[in-house]
C-alpha cells in the first residue's frame, strides 16, 4: 500500500499520465478521421464508445492524481459564442445520430443530451470560477 501511494504522490506518474493522454487524444482523431474517410472501415474491430470510455478514464485518472499532488490548474475564460457553438454542435449531432429512433424519440434524447451537457459545463466552469 505504501508503493501505491508514493507512486501516486509522484510527479513522474502526473506528466506520464499526460503523455499517454496526449497518445490516446491522437489515436481518438485518428480513428474519426479514418472512419471520415473510409466509414467502418475501424468501426468494426473497435468501438468508438469503448475508445471515448478510455478517454474518459484516462481524463479521471489524471483527475486524480493532480488532486493528490495538490496541481492547480489555470481558469481561462471561455468566450460565450464558444458555448453557444458547443451547444449546436451537441445538439445537432446527437439529433442526426439518433434519427433512427423516431422523431418524438430522437427529440427528447435531443433534449436530454443537450441539457446534460449544459449542466457539465456549469458543473466544471462555476466550480472553477469559485476557486
Amino acid at each position: 500500500m505504501k508503493k501505491i501511494i508514493k507512486i501516486l504522490s509522484s510527479p513522474i506518474t502526473y506528466r506520464l499520465s499526460l503523455d499517454v493522454l496526449a497518445i490516446l487524444l491522437f489515436i481518438f482523431l485518428g480513428f474519426i478521421a479514418g472512419e471520415i474517410i473510409l466509414p467502418g472501415i475501424l468501426g468494426n474491430y473497435i468501438s468508438l464508445g469503448e475508445l471515448t470510455g478510455v478517454l474518459f478514464v484516462m481524463i479521471g485518472i489524471i483527475t486524480i492524481l493532480a488532486r493528490e499532488q495538490e496541481i492547480s490548474f489555470d481558469y481561462k475564460i471561455i468566450n460565450r459564442y464558444f458555448f453557444i457553438f458547443g451547444c449546436t454542435v451537441v445538439t445537432s449531432l446527437t439529433f442526426v445520430s439518433l434519427l433512427k429512433f423516431g422523431i418524438i424519440i430522437d427529440l427528447f434524447l435531443t433534449a436530454i443530451s443537450t441539457t446534460l451537457f449544459v449542466l457539465i459545463h456549469k458543473y466544471f466552469f462555476e466550480e472553477l470560477e469559485k476557486n
